[in-house]
């Protein structure tokens, strides 16, 4: 479950944002997202294919406008690696677009047999549908660089928080650093990092102080 402290997003933005939520998984933090913004647009997006059934059916229930597939640097097709078990109990959460590396393959860890999903950029779906978000929740297990690199000028969501974390843990080819330097680069500031998670605000958005929710 997500960290990010969705009251002082409420004290930040309007009330009917857009917000994309990329790599969704069970969709709790999109419908978590939905109840602090009732008024908001929500687009979900995930490709791992044991979330498919239950978030359309989620996604009908809560006004969610679901699309199954991955979000990344190509429009097209991709492998996806994903999760099965941690320490013996089920776990989907890990699968990723970018392969595990050798912390992931280990006894610890099951992985079920790659398989193909659909895949497309930013750029592609912001203007196949004539949207751009608000705000970007994203948690893509080390894939976040692919997500965000070569993005088109006009589309800048006013926040991202993103998982920052997993670079290391799969074989991406990029660190925390360069995703960092990406999000500056593209005109943002980062007002909070843990250990997990950052917050990356753009530069000529002011802000009240981001407090962790507790």
């Amino acid at each position: 479950m997500s960290n990010f402290n969705l009251n002082w997003l409420t004290e930040n933005i309007h009330n009917t944002p857009i917000i994309f939520d990329i790599g969704c998984a069970d969709m709790t933090d999109t419908i978590n997202i939905k109840n602090q913004f009732p008024k908001g647009i929500l687009y979900a997006f995930e490709c791992a294919e044991i979330w498919r059934s239950q978030n359309l059916e989620k996604a009908l229930i809560n006004n969610i406008r679901y699309f199954h597939t991955a979000i990344s640097d190509n429009t097209g097709v991709l492998t996806f690696y994903p999760s099965l078990e941690l320490d013996g109990i089920q776990w989907p959460w890990s699968g990723s677009i970018c392969e595990p590396g050798p912390r992931l393959i280990s006894t610890r860890w099951v992985w079920e047999t790659p398989y193909d999903v659909n895949s497309i950029t930013l750029n592609d779906f912001c203007k196949k549908y004539t949207v751009v978000p608000d705000v970007i929740h994203i948690d893509v297990q080390g894939a976040e660089f692919k997500v965000f690199n070569k993005l088109d000028n006009y589309i800048r969501p006013k926040f991202i928080w993103a998982e920052i974390s997993e670079f290391h843990m799969y074989k991406t080819g990029n660190t925390y650093i360069d995703f960092k330097n990406l999000m500056i680069s593209l005109g943002y500031r980062e007002q909070f990092k843990d250990n997990c998670d950052a917050l990356y605000v753009l530069n000529n958005i002011f802000t009240t102080e981001y407090i962790i929710d507790v």
